[in-house]
C-alpha cells in the first residue's frame, strides 16, 4: 500500500534538543523530504549523523540560533519553558510543537503502527522493521535506539506503513493516531508523571481509543496489570505471552545467544522460530511481532527470516568488547523489571561466569520510588558497581545525595557486595583492578553510562571468542 503524502510542514523547521533519540530521527525524516532543518543541542553526543545529513546544528541554546526563515519550532520533552530559544520562538509568534505533536502530524499521512508499553518498545519495533523489510513493505520507521537493520534509528520508506514508538512519558503518545498497535506490557515507570499504575492504565486506554475499531491491538498478557487492563478495554484485542489462555503462546525450546521457540496458536502447536538475539523477554517481543504480521497477512517466510537475521539494538544487552578476559555488555535497563531481564539473560549467555552489574540509576525520583525493587533485582548479580545518579528534568534537593548512600546500604543488607564510585574517573581508576578474568560486567542505565564503557574499551576491545 502506497500512501499519498501530504505536506503538513512549512519549508523551514528548527529543532531544540535535536540530538535526542526521537528528535534526531524525526529531523532526518523531514530533511529527507526536502524540508530545510536546523537544530541546536547542549552536547555534541549524537550530532554526527545530523551533520552528515547536512543539517545545521548549533551547540548551545541561544535566541540567535533561530534563523529568519524558520516558521515551525519543535522541541523535545526535556526542554523547559525557560529555554532561550523556546522563549524567543514564543516572543516572535512562531508555531511551536512538542516532538510528539510533530510526530503525530507526520503519522497522520501514513498507516501508523505503534509499538507501546513500558518495556521492550525499541527492540520490538526493530524486530517488526526487520520483518517488514524482508516482506518488501518498505516502511517509514522511527525508533528510540540505533539498530543494525536500519544503520540508525530512522527510515523514510516509500510504503504506506509507519512503524513508530509510542511512549507514555508525559502522555506524549496521546498525540498519535495509529491504525494498529502492539502493547508489550504495563508497569509504573515514570513516577514524575503518573501517581500510580491506575493512571498508567487509563493513559493507555485513552491512547488505544485513537485506533480505529477495525485496527488490530496486540497485547502482551502475561503480567496481571496488563491482563486486567486489556480485559477492561471493551474491545477486541489479540493476546500473546507464555501463559496458557493466550491466543499466541511461546514455548521456549532453547536459550543462548540465539533463541528457539515454538508458537502455539489458539492452543495448537503451529510453527517453530529462531531469533537472532538472546533473552526470554525478546522471545515475548518476537511473539507480538508474529501476531501482528499474521493479522496483516505478511509472508511467513519473511517473518522467519526477519527474526532469525535480527541482530538487536544498541544498548539492549549489547556486547561491547573484552578487556583482560572481562566481557563488557551495555544495557539500557533503568527499571527493576529491566534489571531482572538483563541479569537473567547474562546468566544464560555467560553460563557459570561471575556477573557484576555496573548500575547508574536514572533519576533520583525513580530511585526513590523503586529503590527496594532495584535492590532486590540487583541482588541477583554477584556484585554491583554503583555509579552516581544520572539526573535530568528534575529538581534535586539537598537530601538526594543521601538517597544513593541508603540504597547502597540496602544492597549490602541483602548480602550483595557493592562498591560506590564518585564518577567515571574514579570508576576507571578503581574498578579495573577489582575485576577478575572471566568476569562479565553488565553496564545498566539509560543515562550516559555507555560512555564509560567506551573509555574502558577504547583501543583494547577484543572480539568475544
Amino acid at each position: 500500500m502506497i500512501v499519498a503524502r501530504s505536506k503538513p510542514f512549512p519549508p523551514d523547521v528548527h529543532f531544540i534538543g535535536v540530538g535526542g533519540s526521537g528528535t534526531s530521527g524525526l529531523a532526518q525524516i523531514l530533511r529527507s523530504r526536502g524540508i530545510r532543518v536546523t537544530g541546536s543541542d547542549r552536547t555534541r553526543e549524537s550530532l554526527g549523523p545530523l551533520l552528515e545529513a547536512g543539517i545545521s546544528v548549533e551547540l548551545g541554546h541561544r535566541p540567535e540560533n533561530l534563523g529568519l526563515p524558520v516558521r515551525l519550532v519543535v522541541h523535545s520533552a526535556a526542554i523547559p519553558e525557560t529555554n532561550p530559544e523556546l522563549r524567543e520562538s514564543r516572543r516572535r509568534g512562531l508555531h511551536v510543537l512538542k516532538y510528539a505533536q510533530c510526530l503525530g502530524k507526520l503519522l497522520d499521512g501514513h498507516h501508523g503502527i505503534a509499538i507501546s508499553g513500558t518495556h521492550g518498545k525499541t527492540s520490538t519495533g526493530a524486530m517488526l522493521t526487520s520483518v517488514w523489510l524482508e516482506a518488501g513493505r518498505d516502511p517509514t520507521v522511527l525508533l528510540g535506539g540505533h539498530c543494525s537493520v536500519l544503520g540508525g534509528n530512522w527510515r523514510d520508506g516509500a510504503g504506506g506503513d509507519f512503524i513508530v514508538e509510542a511512549c507514555e512519558y508525559d502522555r506524549s503518545f496521546l498525540h498519535l493516531r495509529p491504525r494498529a498497535a502492539i502493547v508489550t506490557n504495563l508497569e509504573l515507570d515514570h513516577p514524575d508523571v503518573y501517581s500510580d499504575l491506575g493512571e498508567v492504565q487509563e493513559s493507555f486506554r485513552q491512547f488505544l481509543a485513537n485506533i480505529p475499531e477495525d485496527g488490530p491491538i496486540i497485547v502482551g498478557a502475561d503480567d496481571p496489570s496488563t491482563l486486567s487492563f486489556h480485559t477492561a478495554l471493551g474491545r477486541r484485542v489479540t493476546t500473546y505471552g507464555f501463559e496458557d489462555g493466550v491466543e499466541w503462546q511461546a514455548q521456549v525450546r532453547d536459550l543462548g545467544e540465539r533463541s528457539r521457540f515454538l508458537v502455539v496458536r489458539e492452543g495448537r502447536p503451529w510453527r517453530e522460530f529462531e531469533l537472532g538475539v538472546a533473552g526470554v523477554h525478546n522471545i515475548a517481543n518476537a511473539l507480538g511481532v508474529i501476531a501482528l504480521a499474521d493479522h496483516f497477512g505478511v509472508d511467513i517466510g519473511a517473518v522467519e527470516s526477519g527474526l532469525a537475521e535480527f541482530r538487536g539494538v544498541d544498548r539492549r544487552f549489547q556486547h561491547r568488547g573484552r578487556r583482560d578476559g572481562v566481557d563488557w555488555v551495555d544495557d539500557f535497563a533503568h527499571h527493576p523489571t529491566e534489571i531482572q531481564a538483563a541479569i537473567e539473560t547474562a546468566r544464560v549467555v555467560y553460563r557459570g561466569r561471575p556477573i557484576r552489574v555496573a548500575f547508574q540509576p536514572h533519576q533520583y525520583g525513580r530511585l526513590q520510588s523503586f529503590g527496594p525493587a532495584f535492590a532486590a533485582e540487583l541482588a541477583r548479580a554477584d556484585s554491583v558497581a554503583l555509579l552516581p545518579v544520572y539526573s535530568v528534568r528534575e529538581k534535586v534537593g539537598p537530601e538526594s545525595g543521601a538517597l544513593l548512600d541508603r540504597f547502597a546500604e540496602e544492597l549490602r543488607r541483602l548480602g550483595t557486595p557493592v562498591e560506590c564510585f564518585e564518577d567515571f574517573d574514579d570508576a576507571e581508576r578503581r574498578l579495573l583492578p577489582m575485576l577478575h578474568p572471566d568476569e562479565v560486567v553488565v553496564a545498566c542505565g539509560a543515562g550516559d553510562l555507555h560512555l564509560f564503557t567506551d573509555r574502558i574499551l577504547r583501543g583494547v576491545a577484543e572480539p568475544r571468542g
